[in-house]
């Protein structure tokens, strides 16, 4: 199980200038790996609803925030490396977030996963442990 420690405070990346920056679209499907509540039901989440992401790389710092989607407390921040690996993380009303991605060399996509820790300050009637995977396409 996430704890704050592991969403807060992450440390900066390798990564120079700001290359990676921008918006990336939700590639298709993000259905859920794991789900597991101790309260509510993970099948009331719209795992699908991730949408539309700003990235912002600036010297080996990320900035993630949610442009368009459902449930994730974005911004999330963190780290790039030059190679593309970034991570960031969240803690927003008692939920946290923990983002691990990777940004294609050939396309420029985006693969993330999630885990995340959902309580019933963010979601009501909710408390769920949820493990997610998705892409997302680099956009204009």
């Amino acid at each position: 199980m996430l704890t704050p420690h592991d969403v807060t405070n992450l440390p900066p990346g390798d990564a120079q200038g700001q290359s990676h920056s921008g918006l990336y679209i939700l590639g298709g499907a993000a259905d859920p790996s794991t789900c597991s509540c101790r309260v509510g039901r993970c099948a009331d989440f719209p795992f699908s609803n991730w949408w539309l992401l700003n990235l912002v790389a600036d010297n080996g710092s990320v900035n993630l925030a949610r442009v368009r989607g459902n449930y994730y407390e974005l911004p999330c921040t963190g780290g790039i490396n030059a190679d593309g690996h970034l991570w960031c993380g969240s803690e927003s009303s008692g939920s946290l977030f923990l983002l691990d991605g990777l940004i294609s060399p050939v396309d420029g996509s985006l693969a993330l996963s999630l885990k995340a820790v959902v309580t019933e300050q963010l979601v009501a009637g909710h408390d769920c442990d949820i493990q997610q995977s998705a892409t997302f396409l680099f956009g204009t």
